[in-house]
């Protein structure tokens, strides 16, 4: 029998439209920022590690400082969250070369934007993507997913070359046009049509505690932790890596749209074919291929085992990153945890930044004790452990 296609509230095709637009300024604020800050820091990668660290920690701490706003207010947190994103943008554009000197400042603020961003977001999804099948939820991921995909088939290439020809603080302008798009399009989302409960995050801990229910949320948040490492921490040494061996913007991006194009079609496969017991095989082949391939190209990296990782990687993180964005709000159980949906997303967000934490803490130790690229393998060697729990955990999602 043809499985019914669930819709999508305009709530929620609005949100695609901003997590796309985001994934723009993602190219820009996380790889050619990464980039950039790389080149001005004579090749070093602790000054990265030290500028995510911070990232990452105010992105938790603004969660739980503005989680019962963001909870009555989520299209007020939203636009407050896009309007620091423009000041940081404005920020790297008046400091140009010197914003190596103040990345300190910027990670706050920064990691103050994406926390503000980022509440608001996962809030919506939860509310206006919940049915009791978890169809919607997944419909939803797949019709993201591929969305930000496409995006990243298209602009990673065509900003490399943009950048390979103009200023880095030249770009700024492009994305700023982006981010008044994106304030534009929040007058489309609507807010929850019920008046939601006052944030109460000690609540929520003790009923996960205390219920039957709580244990798949728990389960979920280890995959948060490992998640934070193994997509987060990898996604920044890999750009690293793309600049030690390819030298260039231009071929960073071109390499970041070769490989999104892959992301597109895995990502449309795991919702088509979605069926538990294959779901289990490929999780088990996503735990094992990848270790390995890692763990190899950590030996020796050359562009040739560098391509065959990206590839790999691809092909299975993305399968596992998937089922991760179901499972982040198919695990709270509506009919026991209703109400707390900001309190799961804050939760969450501790847990990922406890990942990215400790990931960028790991690097930034192997960057004062070994020199240069050694660092990075040794690191590879480190995700390449982590990405067996990852996959664990994840297998304990599906149903």
């Amino acid at each position: 029998m043809k499985r019914k296609r669930s819709k999508l509230t305009k709530t929620a095709v609005a949100l695609i439209m901003i997590g796309a637009l985001m994934s723009i300024m993602d190219v820009y604020f996380h790889t050619f920022l990464v980039a950039r800050f790389y080149e001005l820091a004579s090749n070093s990668t602790e000054v990265i590690a030290k500028y995510y660290i911070r990232v990452y920690i105010m992105i938790a701490f603004s969660f739980v400082i503005f989680g019962n706003f963001s909870k009555k207010h989520s299209k007020a947190t939203l636009r407050t969250g896009i309007v620091l994103n423009a000041v940081v943008l404005i920020l790297i554009m008046s400091l140009e070369e010197r914003v190596i000197e103040y990345y300190q400042v910027l990670a706050i603020i920064f990691g103050l934007a994406q926390g503000c961003y980022y509440s608001p977001i996962s809030n919506l999804i939860g509310i206006n993507t919940s049915n009791e099948e978890g169809s919607v939820i997944k419909e939803y991921c797949t019709a993201s997913s591929i969305t930000v995909s496409i995006v990243s088939i298209v602009f990673p290439v065509t900003i490399g070359a943009y950048l390979n020809v103009a200023s880095f603080t030249k770009m700024t302008g492009f994305v700023l046009i982006l981010i008044a798009v994106q304030i534009m399009i929040t007058f489309f989302i609507k807010d929850a049509k019920e008046e939601p409960k006052k944030y109460n995050l000690k609540a929520f801990i003790k009923k996960v505690r205390e219920t039957r229910e709580g244990k798949a949320v728990k389960n979920f948040y280890k995959i948060s932790f490992c998640n934070g490492i193994v997509t987060s921490v990898l996604d920044r040494i890999v750009t690293i890596l793309i600049l030690m061996l390819y030298e260039t913007s231009f071929n960073l991006g071109v390499l970041s749209t070769i490989f999104a194009f892959s992301s597109v079609i895995i990502t449309w496969s795991v919702r088509r074919f979605y069926k538990p017991e294959r779901m289990k095989k490929a999780v088990i082949v996503a735990a094992i291929v990848p270790s390995i391939v890692v763990i190899i190209f950590a030996m020796n990296v050359t562009r040739g085992t560098f391509i065959v990782y990206k590839l790999v990687s691809a092909v299975f993180i993305c399968i596992l990153t998937t089922l991760n964005g179901y499972a982040r709000y198919e695990s709270l159980d509506k009919r026991v945890f209703s109400g707390f949906d900001a309190e799961h997303q804050s939760l969450t967000e501790m847990f990922l930044a406890a990942g990215r934490v400790s990931g960028f803490c790991a690097l930034l130790m192997c960057s004062r004790v070994f020199v240069g690229i050694l660092a990075l393998q040794i690191f590879l060697v480190v995700i390449g452990a982590v990405i067996i729990a990852y996959s664990r955990y994840i297998y304990k999602t599906i149903k």
